[in-house]
């Protein structure tokens, strides 16, 4: 293998000579923008160029580790890396009049904040130079797999819960030596996806290959390879292998290294391998790509018809290639270039006692990321003599550079960016910098979806360095990263962690330090459906109808709610007579619940946990956990089926329609009992039904009468809101703030919306669908909810008078902080503002804005409730949802709480909100 071992004893390293090519003219061929599309043809790999697999368990992984197997001890590793020589870039003071932006210091307008930061695997626990830093953060773990090690820590306290070494956890699979490893969770799957690449130089190497069977790291993992060196790469070898993910795929790119250098590009069916059992199935090459370096595949968020490739292809240029098609037949395409700002390589950092410069690396890109139409991608380029981290988002459909800014310093060097964008737009990127006085520390900035074109915030520091660093290879170069990584976290897609290294101590030591990242959350309002066009699907988009988003094909799906809680989404499908569930973007997927019948209507309540749903087979309606355990049957309404559902968790009752031989909406206790009807004339198969609990109305959808109707909470006053121009109205949900209705209308496949009253009319929709059913709105992100009052009031101490002298813990009057005192576990906090002065009547909510930090999460159930009938002048603002706070958690009321006023939170310790 190409590296270099050198006995390691502190203080003391002892050379020895490094056995590796250093290749500085790789025949790279640089075609002209115009260049028409190229498809590559694909050659399936044989059986005999896969390895069998294995399944291996973390337990006998750190068996392994505790028997001694592993990384000799005493030894460093180098491990290889082959530069590529870039064509320089424009004059730099063009460069730098770019319409596009920098980050100098206070360019930007609100860098993201940290929230959490630990200390990861350092040289020691490694034994290899570089790191190769790279790190991924699943629902409860961060994982490290780096050069020599693989490390799993716990997300919420930055614990060590487990590390081997990477030769441990490769055990069985490898034939020469694992390195350059890269790992991610696949959201799509709910799984953990690492490789390396293994062999020698010259002639021979595999990628090795290994899914995990669970979303936790320390399950068992699924371990296999495939032969890199075959067909016309048959005597060259695998260096700088890449990794990405789709919803169907997993990606592998290399640069493949002989008497000429060319890319291969790997497309890897995943279904077998999160099959039961595990198999390897479909691998694809394509070989021979000469007109990039370094491919970077996608980390791929969404359901896009194609897998985005990028790689730098040479100054002023990004080029763009796909894979389409099924997994078991794919096509490649190198569709062209992408025309961004003039780059060049970037020159070494001259750090403080480095005795030579901090290696920069040679401007190949480091990573790449697609989201809502646009591939981000970075790199390190060479700008005002420094190196500085450039980045671009890309539309890779029309190879446009939507936009790109560079982050760099007057003095300092910054090298081995990654970026990474979260369900918002939100974008931070993280690295290493250096300047001459300093020792190398770890970076980040970021910037927010509002920000002007190209600017990012000035560079933060996460972890400054501690100690000068020299660790020169056989080329003389004193090397670092090889690359870095910014990951979003699977369980919001709002946060996001970065894993960068920096120089520790003692000297000529490298460490990694993990930051968790939050950009400012903004809560953009928006509609999920349920639809049957063309392929079977969930969907959202804006409430205005716009940015339509595809987020789960599945299988005639029918009813869907959402627990915003948690941020995730429930749904039933009819077909397979399923209730399953899935983060709000359409990921980590789950089965819940299923057996015979067929499930339509759905609603949460996230206050007690539960999910209540109608059979109209089985002629019930049943209720159970939100995992889908402890099934309830609460109403039977044979021999009439029950259709739509909906729960008013302030009076405890549940409303629902049923059709049959007498059509009628009736309502319930939760618990089931206490059934009564509320209308029972005029239906002809009632469908969906959503409640106004601030007017006391509720609202459904009438399928066969052709209407929208409403009535009050107890039935009486029935009025048809809307009869013209409807076929099949289906779906029926309620914004109260905005004063708005909106429907499915299946027969005419539109979505629309009408003021409360039925005026106004909007087509929001129409185009795309195809016998759309049911739909939900996500509205009450930006509302503090609660449920009527402290809950916990004996929990909380206030030094201020509640307001009017009353003693009501539940109304706040004058600004003060309320700190929990109570148990441990996390308590129900609920809220009652403070309505119009005396004489007045409250025309509006109590709208309150909220930002969220640390261990502070919103629990929204709804919206604020205005009631005139309460005995504090104007009326209190009532509740029904709450907000969640551990132990330690303060509540901090900035000022009297008035219409519009705001409420800031300040959590424990680091953690502060608002």
């Amino acid at each position: 293998m190409c590296r270099n071992h050198r006995a390691y004893s502190r203080p003391l390293l002892r050379r020895r000579r490094l056995f590796c090519v250093v290749w500085l003219a790789l025949g790279l061929i640089v075609h002209p923008p115009g260049r028409a599309e190229t498809v590559l043809p694909g050659e399936p790999l044989a059986d005999h160029e896969k390895g069998p697999g294995m399944i291996d368990t973390w337990q006998a992984m750190e068996a392994r580790e505790a028997a001694g197997e592993g990384r000799p001890e005493g030894t460093i590793t180098i491990v290889p890396n082959m530069p590529i020589d870039l064509p320089a870039g424009p004059p730099e003071e063009l460069e730098g009049a770019s319409p596009f932006g920098t980050a100098e210091p206070g360019l930007g307008i609100e860098a993201p904040t940290l929230v959490f930061n630990f200390r990861g695997p350092n040289l020691f626990d490694s034994g290899s130079i570089p790191p190769d830093t790279m790190g991924a953060v699943g629902p409860n773990h961060f994982m490290v797999v780096i050069n020599g090690n693989v490390s799993i820590y716990n997300k919420s306290n930055g614990a060590r819960l487990s590390s081997v070494s990477l030769a441990n956890f490769w055990a069985g699979v490898f034939s020469f030596g694992p390195f350059d490893p890269r790992v991610l969770y696949d959201q799509h799957s709910g799984r953990w996806v690492t490789m390396a690449a293994d062999g020698t130089s010259p002639g021979f190497s595999n990628i090795l290959l290994a899914v995990s069977a669970t979303s936790d790291p320390r399950s068992s993992w699924f371990k296999t390879k495939f032969l890199a060196s075959t067909g016309v790469d048959a005597g060259r070898w695998c260096d700088y292998p890449t990794l990405g993910v789709s919803s169907t795929g997993i990606f592998v790119a290399g640069n493949m290294f002989g008497a000429t250098v060319r890319v291969t590009v790997w497309a890897i069916d995943k279904a077998p391998l999160i099959g039961s059992p595990p198999s390897l199935g479909t691998v694809t090459a394509f070989r021979s790509i000469s007109t990039g370096f370094t491919l970077q595949p996608a980390h791929t968020y969404g359901l896009p018809t194609a897998e985005y490739i990028a790689s730098a292809s040479g100054s002023g240029q990004i080029r763009i290639y796909t894979v389409t098609g099924p997994l078991t037949g794919p096509t490649f395409t190198d569709t062209g270039v992408a025309g961004v700002p003039g780059y060049g390589a970037p020159p070494d950092a001259p750090a403080n006692g480095s005795t030579t410069p901090i290696d920069t690396g040679d401007g190949r890109l480091m990573m790449s990321v697609y989201r809502d139409g646009n591939l981000w991608t970075c790199h390190a380029v060479a700008f005002g003599g420094r190196a500085a981290c450039r980045w671009y988002a890309i539309n890779p459909a029309t190879r446009t550079l939507v936009q790109s800014g560079i982050v760099s310093d007057p003095a300092r060097a910054y090298f081995y960016p990654s970026i990474m964008v979260n369900s918002q737009g939100h974008a931070v990127m993280g690295f290493s910098g250096v300047a001459p006085t300093e020792f190398v520390g770890c970076y980040y900035t970021g910037r927010l979806a509002s920000d002007p074109s190209g600017f990012m915030d000035a560079p933060e520091l996460l972890k400054a360095g501690e100690a000068s660093y020299t660790i020169t290879d056989g080329a003389g170069r004193n090397r670092w990263g090889d690359y870095s990584y910014t990951t979003l976290d699977p369980t919001d897609e709002l946060t996001l962690w970065t894993v960068q290294e920096y120089a520790a101590s003692p000297a000529n030591t490298w460490g990694t330090w993990i930051g968790v990242l939050q950009p400012v959350v903004s809560f953009e309002q928006r509609m999920y459906f349920t639809d049957h066009a063309i392929s079977e699907k969930i969907r959202r988009a804006r409430l205005d109808g716009t940015a339509v988003q595809t987020l789960v094909i599945t299988t005639l799906p029918i009813g869907i709610a959402l627990d915003l809680a948690e941020s995730k989404m429930y749904w039933v499908e009819r077909s397979v007579s399923e209730i399953l569930r899935a983060t709000l973007t359409g990921t980590s997927i789950e089965t819940l619940y299923g057996a015979p019948g067929f499930r339509k209507g759905l609603a949460i309540s996230p206050a007690d946990a539960k999910m209540y749903w109608t059979d109209t087979t089985n002629l019930v309606i049943q209720r159970a956990n939100l995992d889908g355990s402890d099934v309830e049957t609460l109403v039977n309404t044979s021999p009439d089926s029950p259709n739509g559902i909906a729960l008013d968790l302030v009076s405890g009752k549940m409303y629902f329609t049923v059709f049959g031989a007498a059509d009628r909406i009736q309502r319930a206790n939760l618990d089931g009992s206490g059934v009564e009807d509320l209308v029972t004339a005029n239906l002809s198969n009632p469908e969906d039904l959503a409640l106004d609990l601030i007017a006391g109305q509720f609202y459904w959808a009438d399928s066969g009468t052709q209407t929208i109707r409403r009535a009050n909470l107890d039935g009486s006053n029935v009025q048809t809101l809307v009869s013209a121009g409807l076929s099949q109205p289906r779906g029926m949900a309620l914004n109260v703030d905005a004063g708005k209705m909106y429907w499915t209308d299946s027969g005419n496949d539109t979505i629309k919306r009408a003021d409360l009253s039925g005026a106004n009319i909007q087509t929001l929709i129409s185009t795309g669908l195809a016998l759309n059913e049911r739909i939900a709105l996500d509205t009450s992100n930006h509302w503090i909810a609660a449920d009527g009052g402290w809950s916990n009031g004996a929990n909380w101490t206030n030094a201020n008078p509640p307001v009017n002298g009353s003693n009501d813990p539940a109304i706040i009057d004058a600004p003060g902080t309320y700190t929990v005192t109570g148990p441990a576990t996390p308590i129900t906090i609920g809220f009652l503002g403070v309505g119009s002065p005396a004489g007045g009547s409250p025309a509006l909510a109590l709208s309150t804005t909220l930002t969220t930090r640390g261990g502070v999460r919103v629990i929204a159930g709804g919206r604020l409730a205005v009631s005139g009938n309460a005995a504090l002048p104007g009326g209190p603002v009532g509740v029904d949802g709450r907000l969640e706070l551990a132990d330690a958690a303060v509540l901090e009321i900035t000022n009297r709480l008035r219409i519009g006023d705001t409420l800031d939170l300040v959590g424990s310790a680091a953690c502060t909100v608002g």
